[in-house]
């Protein structure tokens, strides 16, 4: 993240930054919070780095010198990051970090940082250690930068501790930009932006070889779905999970693109021309149908996510699928 792209994609959280860090009002801890999609992370190190910039810009980072490099690597001996993007955060953790930032600082600023990503995917046990070290950190000098996608699952107490600073989500047409291709159809656009929610990924996700493959048997799918589920299913079956290196990927972008579809379906009005539009019009006739579906690949979904045996969700996700099916024929 640099500060052009801050100001451009961002200006009321930008506003509220620059403000702060220019006029030296330093909040003791930021809450950023945002839809899926933003990348809370990146401007949550831009932040850490014009603390901590050796040649700032404008009072702000210039993500060229030593520190700024060092906060982006991770390796600024006085800044502990906790991921919750990737694991529940638990007690231990958040007092392991409060150990290493009541230690002696290592580094000539005497700014210290701690970084927790998704701060809502910590136990309730470790917000409540954690909500101690807010109120005391122990060093006025100490700095917490919190990030979320769901600000609704941290604890009030957390919150109104903090300098709350919400980022909107990309606009479509950020999202769209970037994008290569012919546009007659403009299906596969809507489909990526939707999904990907970011510019970097939707390019990155309209590159996927296993994505373009998922997208063109989905369309073929649902063809066949809503007259013949068994045989719309072993087409999934033979054409897409047929490579266990990469079945939970295919898995993942078929069940996105399913909820997506069935949420359009029920929710959205206006679609943009193309094969896309044509089969939500196709299964318009199929309300009651339909409505049964979106629960079971949300909970599919969800299941995917965790520890699980794969060939076994499939097959209990494809039945639940022919039953729902056969009831409406």
């Amino acid at each position: 993240m640099n500060a052009e792209n801050f100001a451009r994609l961002q200006p009321v959280a930008w506003q509220a930054v620059t403000r702060s860090i220019r006029n030296e009002h330093f909040a003791h801890a930021y809450l950023l919070s945002g839809g899926e999609g933003v990348e809370l992370q990146e401007y949550a190190e831009f932040i850490v780095q014009s603390h901590l910039c050796e040649q700032p810009v404008d009072g702000l980072a210039c993500g060229c010198c030593n520190n700024c490099q060092r906060v982006a690597r991770g390796s600024y001996s006085d800044l502990v990051v906790i991921d919750g993007s990737q694991k529940r955060i638990g007690k231990n953790e958040i007092l392991q970090m409060m150990n290493q930032l009541n230690k002696t600082g290592l580094e000539g600023k005497g700014l210290k940082f701690y970084l927790i990503e998704e701060v809502d995917n910590a136990t309730t046990e470790a917000m409540n250690s954690l909500l101690k070290f807010l109120e005391e950190p122990g060093n006025e000098l100490t700095y917490a930068i919190l990030t979320t996608h769901r600000i609704d699952k941290v604890l009030p107490t957390i919150t109104s501790r903090c300098l709350q600073l919400p980022f909107w989500g990309y606009r479509k047409s950020v999202i769209l930009a970037n994008l290569t291709g012919v546009r007659n159809d403009e299906s596969e656009y809507y489909l990526l932006s939707n999904i990907a929610k970011n510019p970097d990924k939707a390019v990155v996700l309209q590159q996927n070889e296993t994505f373009v493959k998922t997208l063109s048997l989905f369309r073929e799918y649902l063809s066949l779905f809503k007259s013949n589920a068994h045989e719309a299913l072993v087409l999934i079956q033979k054409e897409g999970l047929n490579d266990k290196k990469l079945d939970k990927e295919f898995l993942t972008h078929w069940l996105n693109l399913n909820i997506q579809f069935f949420k359009d379906l029920h929710y959205v009005k206006l679609i943009p021309h193309g094969w896309y539009q044509q089969l939500l019009s196709e299964y318009q006739a199929y309300d009651q149908f339909s409505g049964r579906l979106l629960p079971l690949f949300l909970e599919a979904f969800d299941r995917l996510e965790k520890p699980l045996n794969l060939s076994l969700l499939v097959e209990k996700l494809f039945w639940q699928l022919q039953e729902v099916q056969h009831e409406y024929q």
